[in-house]
């Protein structure tokens, strides 16, 4: 996949453009992170990609939003070739001409072959980047014991740095509340898989949802247009622990490890995900503490086991059945297990 990424690039757009597999950038190529001044967080693989930019750069767009350019986004790695966009239509003309073939490998090959002139063409329309030159100072600001130390140093820097100024007043203007579960989300996948990080995003993703500091960012930067959220907390340092737990945790499921799934919901209400014939997954849901279902075995559970415990990532025991034919879940009651609402079905983990 070609990804021509002009403009403003950001959001959902960010995440498509990354994920593709040959990224273009022009000089009038945007792009930013800049979740915190609605009290989101950089989704859509942002917690992938940002953990993967050179030194602290990553934590240092997704806490303030700062903007940066095609020159940027090739340094952090989230583009892979800068092309001056008075060259599009020749190089979808170029695109065309190609004799694509079967093999996927020879096209990409085609792709890099047919790409490479244009981008040679256009090195010197190339504008001077923002991260690279600023590494140093980036380093030295999120050089902190703890995150509020780190918002501190970004918040006090004395610049005339138009680049870090504007960092600065960005995540002045953001949400408290928000900068620390940024921070915490790109903490905790640091070293997660691709798959382990979108399943990250999506459980992070539906609790902001319902939360009122994401809709009050909305309100004010979307809706209402003022510019002036009345946050939750003033400082990172206002924000009790238990509230941001209750923000990143609650509601917050993890996949026992098998294929099959078991999620509490709210209320008694169990959501069971399992795989079935052809790729596809399963999903039903149960008002009871008993979960049952008449489908196939699953699989890693060896069929004439009469009861084999299972435990998802808090050690909660979890109980296989085998009554008269069919597979049954238990869970015992435990106050760790975790909720996810009903009506929310996390991705299967295979």
């Amino acid at each position: 996949i070609i990804c021509w990424g002009h403009g403003i690039v950001m959001g959902g757009g960010l995440g498509v453009m990354a994920g593709c597999s040959h990224r273009v950038v022009t000089e009038k190529t945007r792009i930013a992170m800049p979740e915190v001044t609605i009290a989101l967080f950089p989704d859509v693989g942002g917690s992938w990609f940002l953990n993967h930019m050179p030194g602290k750069a990553g934590h240092f767009l997704a806490l303030t939003g700062a903007s940066i350019n095609a020159a940027d986004a090739i340094y952090t790695g989230i583009a892979d070739r800068f092309i001056s966009s008075e060259r599009r239509e020749d190089v979808v003309q170029a695109l065309l001409r190609q004799k694509w073939q079967a093999d996927s490998l020879a096209n990409h090959a085609l792709v890099r072959h047919t790409l490479r002139p244009f981008a040679e063409q256009s090195v010197s329309q190339c504008p001077g980047g923002q991260v690279e030159p600023h590494l140093g100072s980036i380093a030295t600001l999120c050089d902190g014991d703890d995150v509020h130390e780190i918002i501190d140093n970004i918040l006090s820097q004395q610049t005339q740095d138009p680049w870090l100024s504007a960092a600065r007043k960005s995540l002045a203007q953001g949400s408290p509340l928000a900068a620390l579960w940024i921070f915490r989300q790109l903490t905790e996948t640091r070293l997660a898989s691709l798959r382990e990080v979108f399943q990250a995003e999506l459980s992070l993703a539906t609790n902001i949802m319902r939360h009122p500091e994401f809709a009050e960012g909305v309100r004010a930067l979307l809706i209402d247009k003022d510019r002036n959220p009345a946050w939750q907390y003033q400082s990172t340092r206002d924000v009790p622990a238990d509230g941001l737990d209750a923000t990143v945790r609650a509601r917050e499921g993890a996949p026992i490890k098998s294929s099959a799934c078991l999620y509490e919901g709210l209320g008694r209400t169990f959501i069971v995900e399992k795989p079935a014939p052809g790729g596809r997954v399963v999903v039903e849901r149960y008002a009871s503490p008993r979960v049952r279902f008449r489908e196939a075995e699953l699989d890693r559970l060896p069929g004439d086991t009469t009861r084999a415990e299972l435990k998802d990532a808090w050690g909660v025991p979890i109980h296989y059945d085998r009554l008269e034919g069919e597979n049954s879940y238990s869970v015992q009651d435990d106050p760790n297990i975790h909720l996810n609402p009903p009506d929310v079905h996390p991705p299967d983990p295979r």
